[in-house]
């Protein structure tokens, strides 16, 4: 049901319009009456109607200064139809800018003529719920693609199949010849000295201005810009055949001629990494951890670096060796730090790639996951600190990082089949 105030100071006038028409017939329900303004404005607050029809002179505060209260609140809604005199006719003027769809004569006023001053707001609500749907509906599209895209870069997709259908779904075209993402941070001198808020609003802006940007540079290149963080983003670009054989060139040109038009605007600096260029778009996270690993070696002096022309870039970054490595010093960090509590995000963070690359990356290169690795050296410092003898079970415990000594004892069964006191019982003379 349309939900409709009714606001005038007259109590008959209000009666009148509440018998002229059945309401319920019009898929309308009278919500509330008020006899000023300022009541019908709590009761719009209240009850969110779409359709006001109020006078447009009543004390404290009148039908004009209710419909422009309104508008300056930023609200859509209400549609206003105005009831006036004659002699007031002369405000109708001064309405024109709100959301009035009819102006009413109360003397001359027929069920008739209400009826088409009601449909006349009716078609305004529609016109009105349409559009703001509509812009719901683009938003919510647009949060999923940016879910998707993250999805991509993360490597978070358990099935081809599953990254098939959604890519489907919203309309993304995978044909090209291959795919390269840029991993880029916004630097600027002055962020120290601003608040969190103005942070983020600086970030906001410059995102902004350089998907703008990137888009005005290279119209002929499909690409796609995704927040990352408050002070990181990432470009994933679509390359055909004829642009991927020039993508350095294109691709350092747009970011420089980019950076240049942010820091005249906003006095900030892009820094980048650039990944090689894949050519399946389930292997773009792999581009996308290696412009990540290159973005470490940017300077001021060289802000733009990509990963083919690193030092040893080409047979470090591209191939299986890098991998190996991430994972070969991943299991020595957890080795060098086998007393503290270790996580998957925190060692991730160490390692500056993210929790669920570094997951897949070291079942990939692993017999075992990297949790159970975990678990699998802590229970050898275990063992070697109970061969000591110098140590209590729960000192054991809470000296390798375990939450309780029930749950190191829990673990430790596990990995060796026997509980800590007995190991302990066995191997202690």
């Amino acid at each position: 049901m349309i939900k409709l105030i009714i606001a005038d100071d007259e109590p008959l006038v209000q009666a009148g319009i509440k018998s002229m028409i059945d309401w319920e017939e019009q898929g309308i329900s009278i919500v509330g009456t008020a006899s000023n303004g300022a009541s019908a404005y709590e009761l719009i607050q209240e009850y969110d109607p779409q359709i006001v029809i109020t006078d447009i002179k009543m004390p404290v505060m009148s039908g004009l200064e209710l419909a422009a209260k309104c508008q300056q609140d930023g609200r859509k809604l209400p549609i206003f139809i105005i009831l006036t005199s004659y002699e007031e006719f002369h405000f109708v003027k001064e309405a024109i800018t709100y959301q009035v769809a009819d102006y009413l004569i109360k003397l001359e006023l027929t069920p008739e003529m209400l009826l088409d001053s009601l449909q006349l707001a009716l078609k305004r609500v529609s016109e009105l719920q349409k559009t703001q749907e509509e812009t719901v509906s683009a938003h919510s599209i647009a949060v999923i693609k940016e879910q998707f895209y993250t999805h991509l870069i993360f490597h978070l997709f358990e099935t081809e199949h599953q990254f098939e259908i959604q890519a489907m779904n919203l309309g993304i075209d995978f044909n090209y010849d291959s795919f390269i993402v840029s991993y880029i941070g916004i630097m600027s001198k002055k962020l120290t000295h601003m608040t969190s808020d103005k942070q983020i609003n600086l970030y906001n802006s410059s995102l902004q201005m350089a998907r703008e940007l990137i888009a005005k540079y290279i119209p002929h290149i499909t690409c796609h810009v995704l927040s990352l963080d408050t002070s990181h983003f990432c470009v994933i670009f679509f390359l055909d055949k004829e642009t991927a054989s020039d993508y350095q060139n294109v691709i350092k040109k747009t970011l420089e001629q980019v950076s240049g038009m942010l820091f005249n605007y906003f006095s900030v600096n892009i820094y980048a990494g650039i990944g090689s260029p894949v050519h399946a778009p389930l292997q773009l996270s792999d581009s996308y951890q290696e412009a990540k690993e290159i973005f470490t070696q940017v300077t001021e002096a060289t802000p733009i670096l990509f990963a083919m022309d690193s030092p040893g870039g080409c047979d470090v970054l591209q191939n299986a060796d890098y991998k190996h490595h991430i994972v070969f010093n991943v299991k020595k960090y957890i080795n060098e730090h086998i007393e503290e509590k270790l996580t998957l995000n925190k060692v991730a963070k160490e390692f500056n790639i993210s929790p669920n690359y570094l997951s897949i990356l070291f079942s990939k290169h692993n017999d075992i996951g990297f949790s159970d690795y975990i678990n699998q050296s802590k229970i050898e410092a275990a063992k070697t600190m109970m061969n000591d003898g110098n140590y209590k079970i729960y000192e054991i415990s809470d000296k390798l990082g375990f939450e309780s000594a029930f749950y190191f004892s829990r673990v430790f069964k596990k990995m060796t089949g026997m509980s800590p006191r007995d190991y302990m019982s066995r191997n202690l003379p």
